[in-house]
């Protein structure tokens, strides 16, 4: 066999010398990939012992009585087929001088019930190494972290190694160690080789026969140590934010929590595949040979071992031929079949996909394109439009229209009755039976799967958390952001909440908390830059931006309430007429408590979803917002006094801007992890929040004298029952109205409110007052009144209620005068007239 792939409907032309070599290893599997010719590989003494004490040392752990390790030797330019047991392999090298190319399986595996071994996924026992392959060629070695030395290292050709982590303990649960490879995998830090625990790499000793080895590169045990590693170890160096135990307990939801980027759409896939490619290709032709059992053995390399459609007509040798799946070696795009018997020689990828077609109904060309559109869109069926789940932005959705326009190309496919056809890339994805059908969006901050199930349907999941993992902190960059928090919170209480208001938020991106105002007395303290600290440490994806102005404004599009963290800069509510609609407009988006509300896009459909933001509000005016003293959802502090010198920011800038390996912020990685080591008080941080000095400035400052004058009013009321009519009798008194340009018909809801805020209702019917108007009792909320028992219900008697409370309307004398006297002397204490 060879490894290049039939790209047209062209008939494979074989080279003559390499199919006579080939030949005469018939009864042998096919060649990896040609790249040599067996004659010219020189004969070799191998070092057994040398074998047999690194495969002691990667299976140092004792094995069950079912555990089996498995090894290869196979001619260099063959594809490795049946495995052996180590100890017959270290037998047979002993006794042959021929070139052999040698591989090892990474997990031990059972044998089959008729005592044979083979290399099977059902067979696994128990995961011993994890390996980096094409370590110097396709991956840098400086992108190996320095602190995370591999256990040894092998050069399988000239400059290209593998580098093992054998693990301190086997992980039996095949889920979990599927889970392990597939994280490894995506992190970046391996070629994405086949996607599998039972994972065939090189031993050293072994000929390397690939193409473009020159005379037989010879595996080269560079370095073996005794270093092991825990799970856990492994994916705290690669930087992967995931927690063993949480693999343990459900390695399916993790995986699926971070496939996006990597397989796609296929967890979500209506049935699990056979067979995928690390990058979450499914081939469904491959699907249907396995389903058919037609394959013979599949490695999880570039070509599968399958039964030949044409093996009635060898005349020597086996019965088996190659195919190449979707997925698979350097052009994943593509298909390919070869089968290197005389009587096939003929047969070309097409022909094999005709037979397919004609065999199962599968519509299949030899380039694929459409297959990457099957991992990466999914189509929503509420919208009409295709959501792009590998997107690093979680809100691109494609309606079919523009979809269609984006992918206009076609592709030749193989049709049933023989024949081909151009089919468009989009209707191939259309009836894709991996295709994911999902029932609109939905925010779920518990998970960062990128599609979620709810009641049985799929959404898409519009929340990401950073990934900024677990793992080592750099306390330098921790010193440093709290020298910036030092500098920007000088008072310590007001500090030490933020940070642990900061770390709940890091820690569960569901708490909401106070929201937090944050003044300063000049211009360029710094604040903006805290913001989007903050915002880089929660995630880009996870914040919005958004103006006061918009929070409390008529517009109908309020998408940016989903977002786990919300800045508010420059605020300031302006006119203090509106003191109470502002607040109550404010106080329903910063309600510590998650709430359900419907979100209306402005480009797509309306939807609901559990809302877990928290707020930032940024000023430079004590009166920003207008904070009645009762309020229990803010948390108010000052910023430092007075911006610090240049130099300051510009170390600071410096610091911020340094990027780590990856191209993200260098602080951010040490900072987050340490935040998530932080003992937060929830209690206190769900509790209504401390009263600060600049809570009681704000609070002061943004109250207006009318509100002021009703307030007092209110709190120097010489008795417990109070009505609005009475308070309006007190404000038209000529010393106050005048001073507050008070009128009543202008001013009367406000009036109204203030007195309701401040009191409790009887559900009785109204009083006379000694004016003869009727009024609504209310009893003031004050300590004394709830420990003489006057606050609502009394007896629970609505009559003996109003018997009651009209004796004491009779009797009460109220002089409104001196009450107004006395408001507009605090008036001028207040500096207010």
């Amino acid at each position: 066999m060879t490894d290049i792939k039939d790209t047209t409907s062209q008939t494979n032309t074989k080279q003559p010398n390499l199919i006579k070599d080939l030949e005469a290893f018939a009864k042998t599997p096919p060649a990896v990939t040609g790249g040599l010719k067996f004659s010219e590989i020189e004969p070799r003494e191998y070092n057994t012992e040398l074998i047999d004490n690194f495969l002691a040392t990667v299976f140092h752990a004792d094995l069950t009585e079912e555990e089996n390790i498995l090894t290869w030797h196979v001619n260099p330019t063959r594809r490795p087929a049946y495995p052996i047991p180590d100890d017959q392999l270290l037998d047979k090298l002993d006794k042959t001088r021929k070139p052999k190319a040698l591989y090892f399986a990474t997990a031990t595996c059972k044998p089959e019930p008729d005592g044979s071994l083979r290399h099977r996924k059902n067979l696994f026992k128990s995961l011993r190494v994890v390996v980096l392959d094409d370590i110097g060629t396709k991956i840098p070695m400086d992108k190996i972290p320095a602190d995370f030395p591999p256990s040894y290292k092998i050069e399988s050709s000239a400059g290209n190694f593998q580098y093992g982590y054998v693990l301190a303990e086997p992980v039996t649960n095949l889920d979990a160690a599927d889970a392990l490879i597939q994280l490894v995998y995506e992190s970046g830090y391996s070629d994405d080789g086949g996607k599998t625990p039972v994972k065939l790499v090189r031993l050293p000793e072994g000929v390397n026969g690939k193409k473009g080895i020159k005379g037989g590169f010879v595996s080269d045990l560079v370095s073996l140590t005794d270093t092991v590693y825990t799970p856990q170890e492994i994916l705290d160096h690669l930087k992967l934010n995931v927690q063993w135990e949480e693999v343990l307990a459900d390695a399916d939801g993790v995986t699926k929590r971070r496939a996006s980027k990597s397989l796609g759409t296929t967890p979500w896939a209506s049935t699990a595949p056979k067979a995928q490619a690390m990058n979450g290709f499914i081939d469904p032709v491959l699907e249907w040979l396995m389903e058919t059992d037609q394959v013979v053995n599949d490695n999880c390399g570039e070509w599968v071992e399958i039964v030949c459609p044409w093996a009635d007509t060898h005349t020597s040798g086996g019965d088996t031929a190659g195919y190449a799946p979707l997925g698979r070696g350097d052009d994943v795009e593509c298909r390919a079949f070869n089968c290197f018997h005389g009587h096939c020689a003929d047969r070309s990828t097409v022909d094999f996909l005709q037979y397919v077609a004609a065999n199962s109904g599968i519509q299949a060309g030899v380039r694929d394109p459409a297959a990457a559109l099957t991992t990466r869109y999914v189509f929503d069926k509420i919208a009409n439009a295709a959501w792009d789940i590998k997107s690093s932005k979680r809100d691109i959705c494609v309606g079919m229209a523009s979809f269609k326009t984006l992918y206009p190309h076609s592709t030749e496919v193989q049709t049933v009755n023989g024949k081909s056809k151009l089919i468009g890339m989009t209707s191939l994805w259309n009836v894709s039976p991996s295709r994911v059908v999902v029932t609109g969006t939905t925010y779920d901050p518990s998970t960062t799967a990128r599609i979620v199930n709810q009641q049985g349907e799929n959404y898409v999941n519009l929340f990401s958390i950073p990934d900024w993992g677990h793992g080592p902190v750099d306390r330098l960059h921790v010193d440093k952001f709290m020298d910036y928090v030092n500098y920007l919170v000088p008072d310590k209480v007001a500090r030490e909440y933020f940070i642990q208001w900061v770390a709940a938020k890091i820690q569960n991106m569901s708490f909401r908390g106070a929201a937090i105002v944050m003044v300063a007395h000049k211009q360029g303290v710094g604040r903006s830059t805290m913001a989007d600290m903050l915002k880089t440490l929660m995630g880009e994806n996870n914040a919005a931006d958004v103006p006061l102005a918009t929070m409390i404004g008529d517009s109908s599009f309020n998408e940016w309430q989903e977002k786990p963290f919300i800045v508010s800069e420059e605020t300031l509510t302006g006119d203090p007429k509106k003191f109470y609609n502002t607040y109550e407009k404010l106080k329903t988006f910063i309600d510590p408590r998650s709430r359900t509300i419907t979100i209306n896009p402005k480009f797509g459909m309306k939807r609901d979803v559990e809302v877990h933001g928290s707020y930032l509000f940024l000023t430079n005016h004590h009166d920003a917002i207008a904070i009645p003293e009762e309020d229990r959802r803010f948390f108010v502090l000052d910023n430092a006094h007075t911006p610090a010198p240049p130099s300051f920011f510009t170390a600071v800038n410096e610091w911020l801007t340094k990027l780590d390996s990856d191209g993200m912020p260098l602080w951010a990685r040490s900072v987050y992890r340490w935040l998530q080591t932080i003992d937060v008080n929830l209690e206190a941080l769900n509790s209504p929040p401390p009263r600060t000095q600049a809570k009681k400035a704000m609070v002061n400052a943004s109250v207006n004298n009318l509100d002021f004058a009703t307030k007092m009013i209110i709190e120097h009321w010489p008795d417990p029952y109070i009505n609005a009519s009475e308070v309006f009798q007190v404000l038209n008194d000529p010393c106050l109205a005048g001073p507050l340009r008070f009128d009543e018909d202008t001013n009367k809801r406000f009036v109204k409110t203030a007195v309701n805020m401040n009191s409790t209702a009887y559900s009785c019917q109204g009083v006379l007052n000694p004016n003869g108007k009727s009024a609504r009792v209310r009893v003031r909320v004050t300590d004394k009144a709830w420990r003489e028992g006057l606050c609502p219900p009394i007896d629970g008697d609505n009559a003996k209620i109003y018997k009651r409370l009209t004796v004491h309307y009779a009797a009460r004398e109220i002089d409104y005068r001196k009450i107004a006297n006395e408001v507009l002397e605090l008036l001028r204490e207040d500096d207010r007239l």
